[in-house]
């Protein structure tokens, strides 16, 4: 399934690491409110995924590192010894904003439920800039996604059909009286200890809840 982002009962298991996100605008929390409520309406869906906190969604630009992909014997000593990196491109990013313009592409339901969505290429080309100044190109998500929920059960193809049409089919609706094209806050450094919840960091100290 997810790894260690979700346990088998639905619960969203700790998972520390850093990002560089672009989280979504209060201005349109009232339509990423419905989105959720969508999701939390479909009581069947609920059986195999856990939705997120609304105020959580996000677009990620540049994945940086987690515990559960860190290979080596010290998470904390690593963290500590890449602060130098860290704060470079909190910094940079800091003093190269902008604000991702998002079209909703489509819905996709796999081992997470998320609306794919795209951005202008000029603003494709600033967060490829950012990655090359660093040397994390590879670290960009292709495509650009937002996550709403995690599957924690296994869906039968039937199901997963029949799931996907009733939620697509209230998006669509969501959609054509909101549009489809929303501004997301500037992307920043931040550090999460699960996918529920995501800190602006800046790149000092070891911001981890410890286990």
């Amino acid at each position: 399934m997810n790894g260690r982002k979700i346990d088998q009962e639905g619960r969203y298991s700790y998972y520390p690491g850093t990002t560089v996100i672009a989280e979504i605008s209060k201005h349109d929390h009232t339509f990423w409110r419905k989105i959720q409520q969508i999701i939390l309406q479909a009581e069947v869906v609920n059986n195999y995924y856990t939705p997120l906190p609304y105020d959580s969604y996000h677009m990620t630009a540049i994945r940086l590192f987690n515990q559960a992909e860190y290979t080596g014997n010290n998470w904390q000593k690593f963290i500590i010894s890449q602060q130098f990196f860290f704060k470079n491109i909190a910094n940079y990013l800091q003093e190269n904003q902008f604000l991702p313009q998002i079209t909703i592409e489509k819905l996709n339901m796999a081992e997470t439920l998320n609306l794919q969505v795209s951005i202008p290429k000029q603003q494709e080309e600033l967060i490829l800039k950012t990655a090359n100044c660093f040397n994390i190109a590879t670290k960009i998500p292709d495509p650009f996604h937002i996550t709403l929920a995690y599957a924690y059960q296994v869906l039968n193809a039937e199901l997963k059909k029949n799931m996907y049409s009733h939620i697509n089919k209230s998006l669509n609706k969501l959609l054509a009286v909101h549009g489809n094209t929303f501004t997301l806050n500037a992307p920043q450094l931040y550090y999460y200890n699960d996918m529920t919840h995501f800190s602006l960091w800046h790149g000092k100290n070891y911001p981890f809840a410890k286990k």
